[in-house]
């Protein structure tokens, strides 16, 4: 099976998410190993590890003479935060829920705070739909106040409960206020990328179950993000949502068992050596 992938800085951050949590502690030749599959070199894990090491997501520690790291707890914060939107889409709204708006005005001087809390609730799947003006389907309300308070600037910011009564069309505003094409493209791009390879995958062993559990990981983990998971009255027939989510869900499955066994054979003969 062919190991390309998208986004080769991310892989070392992907391997600790899928199967990090198992370890209490990691070697560093484990990794080099491992991710040496993934067509990784030790340079470029060396450099991945550092980045992490420098973020507060990994935190050194030897074992006898060998060198590894063990995840810190902002890590495994990271990580469990991620898993409910990475390995369950985001749960489809209801129309009739309403909507959650959030309009705020930050001073200059608190501009840092002004990027987070855009960045955050974006991260959330709220939509830009105006100057100072974000909005997601109404599930999101208590997210939106917590991410709020966590960042100190309730004083700048207003939240409402909403419905649409009149105004312009919500398929216009959807379309506005989120990427929804690009979105929808990746879903496509994924899709024509795994379909054919899936079949695949229920007989994939070893390196090779390894190597496409993380490809299709290494596809998948972003698009997720991007989806705030509005209510399908607004996303029309062509949204390929649904069927992307369901070939990532199959592709894992046939693929997840195999992956852990090969990566815990390997960590054990690196822990014999």
């Amino acid at each position: 099976m062919k190991s390309s992938f998208l986004v080769p800085r991310s892989l070392l951050l992907e391997f600790l998410g899928a199967f990090g949590r198992e370890y209490s502690w990691i070697p560093i030749s484990g990794l080099i190993e491992v991710l040496g599959a993934l067509d990784l070199d030790e340079a470029g894990v060396r450099t991945s590890v550092s980045r992490l090491k420098k973020r507060g997501l990994l935190t050194p520690q030897r074992l006898g003479d060998a060198a590894g790291y063990v995840l810190s707890e902002q890590a495994v914060f990271t990580f469990e935060s991620g898993d409910a939107i990475i390995w369950h889409a985001r749960e489809v709204a209801n129309l009739d829920d309403g909507w959650v708006m959030v309009a705020f005005s930050i001073p200059e001087t608190a501009r840092a705070k002004r990027h987070l809390l855009k960045s955050r609730l974006t991260g959330l799947g709220f939509g830009h739909v105006g100057p100072g003006m974000l909005l997601a389907p109404r599930r999101m309300a208590d997210d939106a106040q917590r991410v709020i308070t966590q960042l100190g600037v309730a004083e700048y910011v207003d939240v409402f409960h909403a419905q649409s009564v009149s105004g312009q069309d919500l398929v216009a505003l959807a379309h506005r206020g989120w990427e929804l094409q690009t979105i929808n493209e990746r879903y496509t791009q994924f899709i024509d990328e795994f379909s054919r390879e899936a079949t695949r995958y229920p007989d994939a062993e070893g390196r090779d179950a390894f190597v496409a559990y993380m490809r299709v990981l290494n596809w998948w983990r972003p698009i997720p993000f991007l989806d705030p998971g509005l209510p399908p009255e607004l996303l029309g027939p062509a949204w390929h949502g649904e069927m992307a989510r369901l070939l990532f869900e199959g592709a894992i499955a046939a693929l997840e068992s195999q992956a852990h066994d090969y990566v815990r054979n390997l960590f054990s003969e690196v822990h014999s050596k």
